[in-house]
């Protein structure tokens, strides 16, 4: 292992292209495109570079982001939905936003027979179909999480050309959306219809968050973690208690002594008696 392949490398490289890309986003120019955005690309011209080792070399820290950090920040990020704010949105936006998912939908059912992915990619097609559909629907939390649920990321040079080609298209198309309607504003002026309240005017551009409050959000993650693991993980073992118990008594009736006495044994382990 390299210098530069050392976790405690990554991970102080990671926060300090956070740290930049926040420190850019204080700009003019660089305010338009967002933190985020910053935060892909300076990641990504520092891994072609070689100043950080790519996911296709599977670092232990890109693991660790994939396995706990991510599922941890899909978490809260969801803490802040207000349902409430769906009344201020009115009905029209509500009503645009599923237009342009159905639209996205119906785009990659329409890609899917035109360009026949599951040929090249194999049977992880159907994730990647929609680890895109969700990405163009809610960002890149629904891409995130779409890929751990069908664990894509646990396939390094897929999930590795996933991201790219996703970043390659969708970060420019991002960029542009965000720049365009200041431009077209001259061209095809609006009317802005949000009132100059006192509410509006109060804009937060600092936020600050108590050692009881980082707990709280830290604790809540981790329990919402193991939750949903434990339930992930029950039905793998029934599925696998049927399939011992089905296996002792084909070797009873074979004859077997060894697997009669640990029928028996499994019997008086399990209060409901043996699942066949």
């Amino acid at each position: 292992m390299t210098w530069t392949q050392d976790p405690l490398y990554v991970s102080g490289m990671l926060c300090a292209f956070v740290l930049l890309a926040v420190w850019l986003a204080k700009f003019k120019g660089w305010k338009t495109i967002g933190t985020p955005i910053l935060v892909i690309l300076i990641t990504a011209i520092a891994a072609n570079f070689g100043i950080i080792p790519t996911a296709t070399n599977g670092n232990p820290i890109y693991i660790g982001v994939f396995m706990y950090l991510a599922p941890m920040g899909i978490f809260i990020a969801l803490l802040e939905v207000d349902l409430k704010s769906l009344k201020k949105a009115g009905w029209p936006i509500l009503l645009m936003f599923c237009l342009g998912g159905l639209g996205t939908i119906v785009g990659v059912l329409v890609a899917w027979f035109l360009v026949q992915p599951a040929a090249e990619i194999g049977p992880m097609a159907n994730a990647v179909a929609g680890m895109y559909t969700g990405t163009y629907i809610g960002g890149s939390i629904n891409f995130n999480a779409v890929a751990l649920s069908y664990q894509v990321n646990e396939n390094a040079d897929l999930f590795a050309a996933t991201t790219v080609v996703d970043n390659l298209i969708g970060t420019p198309w991002i960029i542009a959306t965000l720049i365009l309607p200041k431009y077209l504003q001259s061209f095809f002026p609006r009317k802005k219809l949000l009132p100059l309240t006192n509410e509006n005017q109060k804009i937060k551009t600092e936020e600050s968050i108590s050692i009881a409050g980082l707990a709280s959000v830290l604790g809540l993650s981790f329990l919402a973690m193991a939750i949903s693991k434990l339930f992930q993980e029950a039905p793998k073992k029934t599925s696998n208690s049927q399939l011992d118990d089905k296996a002792l008594w084909q070797s009873v009736r074979k004859g077997n002594d060894l697997a009669f006495s640990n029928l028996l044994i499994s019997y008086k382990e399990k209060p409901n008696g043996l699942m066949i």
